[in-house]
């Protein structure tokens, strides 16, 4: 009986020497891989961001009253995390579209023209607003892919969706009391590429307006 106690128990320490061996052997490859990675360089391992643009060296607006408004520089960051500062001014924020950063230079509250910067030829291409865009409480949005542009219409109170560039007509809201202002709407704001929501409070008594352009 001993003797078989002894046999089982070298038995099992045999197997079990050669099941260490062999995890040993598994875990060999997966220790050199990962000495491997931390011997490379961190810049080899870095991973390219996004584009992405604002507004910076902020300074109050005075047109629009004490603490109202801020008018900034636009600012662009490259995907390779390099930084362009662009020579142009708004109280509104630039907008990524696409492969590309659209903004609105503004001279006091006044909307100028629609530019479009292209961080791979570091060129801007420049538009003139839509005939019928109120250059105060415009406030305009693109879609995110910049196919469309909404805005607000104050002296026909309604607000509006044209496709661009070419600018048809894609929605028009119902007409409805406008709240008087001295300063500009929120933009509008994109849910997703197919529907946008307006400031309610734009109308009076509020009124929540929204478009689904996918219907």
């Amino acid at each position: 009986m001993p003797v078989m106690r002894f046999l089982v128990f070298g038995f099992r320490f045999s197997v079990k020497r050669k099941v260490q061996g062999l995890r040993s052997a598994c875990a060999l490859p997966a220790l050199l891989l990962a000495l491997a990675i931390i011997s490379i360089p961190s810049d080899l391992l870095a991973v390219e961001g996004s584009l992405e643009a604002r507004l910076v060296n902020k300074k109050p607006l005075e047109e629009a009253g004490p603490g109202s408004f801020f008018v900034g520089q636009v600012q662009v960051t490259h995907p390779d995390g390099t930084q362009k500062l662009l020579d142009h001014w708004s109280y509104m924020e630039p907008q990524v579209v696409g492969d590309r950063v659209v903004f609105l230079p503004t001279e006091g509250l006044k909307l100028t023209r629609i530019f479009f910067y292209d961080p791979k030829t570091g060129k801007t291409d420049s538009f003139r607003l839509p005939h019928d865009m109120d250059r105060v409480s415009g406030s305009p949005s693109f879609s995110p892919d910049g196919d469309m542009l909404a805005y607000y219409l104050p002296n026909e109170q309604r607000v509006v969706v044209r496709a661009w560039p070419s600018l048809r007509l894609l929605r028009k809201s119902d007409r409805h009391p406008v709240r008087p202002g001295e300063v500009p709407p929120m933009p509008p704001v994109w849910t997703s590429p197919d529907k946008v929501q307006f400031d309610p409070l734009f109308f009076q008594p509020e009124q929540p307006v929204s478009f689904d352009l996918a219907k």
